[in-house]
């Protein structure tokens, strides 16, 4: 494959070696960039250049575990090291924890608290300086639909994504003057190896929600960055749901959410004390309805029927004069009509009377001659067949002999 080469253009992409951040470095290496490639594991980082050097590019990997405070740091110091000038940093590492927070561990949500904001920031400063001095820079910073509302189950994680989107939306309008493109991707549920790592396998969303293509959510994320968009949410149903984010509020959404993200154990639970108690209030609301209905239907319905009956008096006294009127002139088109056809009836008769006398007259002398003719046929008929039957009658007189 043919690959026009960006002279010294390189993205880095963190979270390179899976989901989101190895398709957008996919789209990078198809576009002729050089990557720098980081990621937690060495040996997913050699299988990732394998895959991304058939377009041509130069691939580094650096192996750094941003969950550490310092390693954000020293992958800076690792790139400037090589004389290697970014141009385009994408921040796509990030995880989530499942679980209520208070029975959550506090350590580890602190160390994805570092990687999804602290390493995030630390990255952002370091390359961003380097981008304004050379006045050229894009920044794509991975943030998620999860940073418009509270994440029950999830809290941390949601907190943390709201943290970068209300961070990039900031830093953006600092450095928008100063040639540097910063944007926000925000996707949904997305069908990677998040959910797994968060430990999210029962929760009711993930069970029964539809997850995007990471290669789509990429694509969306790519093309915003290069149309130097501010953000850009990936699919029609995060739309919808970002919109609905905005009328809201956070009490609503936040309720919203722990329904979608409890475990099913909790929902079945949740699902049969609901169905119980909503059961119970239907039947009271039934009754105290049917109460009021009854109660307050009994004068309608009386004035009802009092109002139909005065509306059929109404409207027979209203049609009885349109009926009569109707009626005489009933009466009237027929004696007009008889009047009228009278005259008619009476040519037709006398002209069938002509006809008939017409007809006979003419055919008479034509029926003269037909018996004429016919008497003539007879006697012809009897001349040439008088000797024949004298034959027969003198046959018939006269003995037979009979030989013994």
């Amino acid at each position: 494959m043919k690959v026009l080469k960006k002279q010294n253009k390189t993205a880095l992409v963190t979270g390179a070696t899976s989901g989101i951040g190895l398709e957008l470095a996919k789209l990078f290496a198809q576009d002729g960039y050089d990557l720098v490639i980081v990621s937690r594991k060495q040996d997913a980082l050699d299988k990732t250049k394998e895959k991304l050097e058939k377009w041509g590019g130069n691939i580094t990997t650096i192996s750094k575990d941003l969950f550490m405070p310092e390693s954000a740091f020293e992958l800076y110091e690792e790139v400037t090291s090589k004389g290697i000038t970014v141009t385009i940093l994408v921040n796509a590492a990030g995880q989530g924890y499942y679980g209520e927070f208070i029975n959550t561990d506090i350590r580890r949500e602190l160390s994805i608290i570092n990687l999804n904001v602290c390493s995030l920031v630390t990255l952002t400063k370091l390359f961003a300086n380097d981008m304004v001095k050379n006045k050229d820079g894009k920044i794509l910073n991975l943030s998620s639909v999860a940073s418009k509302t509270p994440g029950p189950f999830q809290s941390v994680y949601h907190a943390s994504k709201a943290f970068v989107q209300s961070f990039t939306e900031a830093i953006r309008e600092e450095v928008k003057d100063k040639g540097i493109v910063v944007t926000a991707l925000l996707p949904g549920m997305t069908n990677t190896d998040f959910f797994n790592k968060a430990g999210m396998q029962e929760a009711k969303s993930v069970k029964e929600g539809e997850m995007a293509d990471p290669a789509e959510v990429a694509k969306d994320g790519y093309k915003a960055l290069m149309a130097g968009d501010d953000k850009v949410v990936s699919g029609f149903k995060n739309k919808m749901r970002v919109v609905m984010s905005n009328i809201l509020s956070d009490s609503m959404l936040a309720g919203n959410m722990y329904n979608r993200q409890k475990p099913e154990s909790h929902t079945e639970a949740d699902k049969s004390t609901k169905e119980k108690t909503e059961m119970t209030t239907m039947a009271h609301k039934k009754q105290g309805l049917n109460k009021i209905v009854n109660k307050k239907s009994q004068p309608v319905l009386k004035a009802i029927v009092h109002k139909k009956d005065e509306l059929n008096k109404a409207m027979y006294r209203k049609a009885k004069p349109v009926l009569k009127s109707i009626m005489h002139k009933k009466d009237e088109v027929g004696k007009v009509m008889r009047k009228k056809a009278k005259p008619v009836l009476k040519g037709i008769v006398h002209k069938k009377e002509e006809l008939s006398k017409t007809v006979h007259n003419k055919a008479k002398p034509a029926m003269k001659t037909v018996a004429q003719k016919k008497a003539l046929l007879h006697k012809i008929m009897r001349k040439k067949h008088k000797p024949a039957m004298k034959t027969m009658a003198h046959r018939k007189s006269s003995p037979v002999l009979v030989k013994h």
